[in-house]
């Protein structure tokens, strides 16, 4: 079982508070003072009489750990045999290779550039494109026109201008939905044909003048 950090933060506080071990006012006077060190001169210590300082452990980790013990019982008894500033060591080491929180998405890569309409869009919140007829009606009998761009057939057999708006009026787009960051292809064919003209339609990123991503605050219109 690995050890958690909580588990160590528990028992660095039960390290932190020692038992009552304090003489009182019925114990035995206290020892004498420990000798002083050697000095070759008054406040300096003579070195060549003072132990060597001890190299300092490495830090267990938490994997090195669950591989030495098997249950938790042995485990907490390591742990209570360690010091305050050894467990403090595991713990920081262990929080370092936590996860942060995730960077939000880079500006470029949340918003993209409609090759259709030229709007800027959201990515996360796709809708909103709307591309209007670029061909010309075309005469097809006594009371139906037809759009050379997308094949949208118009009925004027009831149309009264006096009384309602002109068919293609009514209908203005050859497509509605979501936006396209790329031209569509034959392997979108469910988008229907109203695209398959579009590179003569003179309202290409070329036509336009597009140079990539702009200001998504500063739409622009056609």
């Amino acid at each position: 079982m690995y050890p958690t950090l909580n588990t160590m933060a528990e028992t660095i506080e039960r390290l932190s508070t020692p038992p009552d071990t304090g003489p009182t006012s019925d114990s035995a006077p206290a020892s004498a003072a420990p000798p002083s060190l050697d000095t070759t001169q008054r406040g300096r210590v003579d070195i060549a009489s003072s132990p060597p300082p001890r190299a300092a452990s490495p830090i267990v980790t938490i994997a090195s750990l669950a591989q030495r013990f098997q249950n938790e019982t042995q485990l907490n008894h390591y742990l209570l045999s360690l010091s305050k500033a050894e467990l403090a060591a595991i713990i920081v080491s262990e929080a370092g290779k936590s996860p942060t929180t995730i960077p939000p998405a880079h500006e470029s890569n949340k918003y993209a550039h409609c090759v259709y309409c030229h709007e800027i869009f959201d990515k996360e919140y796709n809708v909103g494109c709307q591309v209007k007829h670029y061909g010309h009606l075309e005469h097809i009998d006594y009371d139906t026109n037809e759009f050379t761009c997308c094949g949208l057939s118009l009925d004027y057999t009831d149309y009264d201008s006096q009384c309602h708006a002109a068919p293609e009026d009514e209908e203005p787009y050859c497509y509605e939905g979501g936006h396209w960051d790329r031209l569509i292809n034959q392997d979108d064919h469910q988008e229907g044909t109203w695209w398959q003209g579009w590179e003569g339609s003179r309202r290409t990123c070329g036509d336009m003048g597009c140079r990539g991503m702009v200001n998504p605050k500063k739409r622009r219109h056609y």
